[in-house]
């Protein structure tokens, strides 16, 4: 298996890191790859100097990491590739959020498990 390792830079416009991440996988998939991986905070930015305070933590775009997580999906799903994507992941009753690892995977588009 072909696994590529890809560094972005790494942004608070979740938008803008969500479209260089796409760029990376097709690049990736390009060069027949099956897996890509990505730093932590590459989606979301790094949750504590980029997502800010606790308190800000509640107005993070979390709609729009959504929607970047689900776009990467459809990639993958299009490119047949597998993504792992470091993002913020939020928690219930006031905590701050997770630095976590989304696994997304090469075979269906996600519903709602992200």
């Amino acid at each position: 298996m072909k696994l590529a390792m890809a560094q972005t830079v790494v942004s608070t416009d979740i938008s803008a890191n969500g479209a260089a991440i796409r760029a990376m996988i097709a690049n990736a998939a390009a060069q027949g790859a099956r897996l890509v991986g990505f730093c932590e905070g590459a989606l979301s930015g790094y949750a504590k100097l980029q997502i800010g305070s606790p308190a800000e933590y509640w107005d993070f775009g979390w709609a729009a990491q959504e929607a970047e997580l689900r776009s990467i999906a459809a990639l993958c799903h299009e490119l047949g590739i597998f993504a792992v994507v470091g993002g913020a992941h939020r928690l219930p009753a006031g905590r701050p959020p997770h630095n976590s690892l989304y696994i997304i995977s090469d075979s269906r588009i996600l519903a709602n498990e992200i």
